[in-house]
């Protein structure tokens, strides 16, 4: 993982050098949906994410964003799994978990301008999702791990605090297309859930 620190590394730097730009740090609750909710229902509350964007103009933005979020869950139902040449349907206890891993390139759109105190924005994200998912049955775990191509459609507000600092608020809705395999056997290997994200941004303009 040494190339995702670096990536972050770069991420700071180059937003601290070029002149109208934006970074945030975000604290991130995730709701599972469709096939990850089957699998673990449980709501993400351990999740961050870490921006950068830069302005071609007053109303439009490019940027690069970092994301985690984990999902995990104790249940009892019945499962289906299938790891290598192990598979079958086990109950009892079980930890479902999930991590979820968003490198996505952005664009975004705002209202206002820069100095107005709101500025309302929409735009989405495309890129790559690392995803790990990992089932414990007792004292055994079975592990799969894929990267997705995936889209994260998001609407949010930039709220200015001064000059230099703004909280950010915004609403995503992240989508990893199928790829690899899944522990369940399924044939379709999407992962989706929505975002609600909240943290502190820094200007430059």
């Amino acid at each position: 993982m040494k190339w995702f620190y670096s990536s972050i590394f770069m991420l700071l730097f180059s937003i601290s050098i070029f002149a109208q730009s934006m970074g945030s740090i975000t604290y991130n609750m995730a709701i599972p949906s469709d096939k990850l909710n089957d699998y673990t229902g449980s709501t993400s509350w351990r999740g961050v994410a870490l921006e950068g964007r830069w302005f071609t103009n007053k109303y439009i933005s490019f940027g690069l964003s970092f994301g985690w979020n984990v999902f995990d869950e104790r249940v009892s139902d019945p499962i289906h799994f299938e790891s290598g040449n192990i598979g079958g349907t086990v109950s009892g206890t079980q930890i479902r978990s999930v991590n979820a891993l968003p490198i996505l390139a952005t664009a975004y759109y705002y209202t206002g301008k820069p100095r107005d105190k709101f500025r309302f924005y929409l735009g989405t994200g495309a890129g790559m999702y690392y995803i790990k998912q990992r089932l414990e049955i007792g004292l055994v775990a079975f592990e799969s791990d894929n990267w997705h191509f995936g889209l994260a459609p998001e609407a949010g507000v930039v709220i200015k605090l001064n000059r230099e600092m703004a909280l950010i608020v915004n609403g995503k809705y992240n989508y990893a297309f199928s790829s690899g395999e899944s522990l369940s056997g399924d044939n379709s290997n999407t992962y989706a859930y929505w975002g609600i994200n909240v943290g502190f941004a820094w200007l430059s303009f």
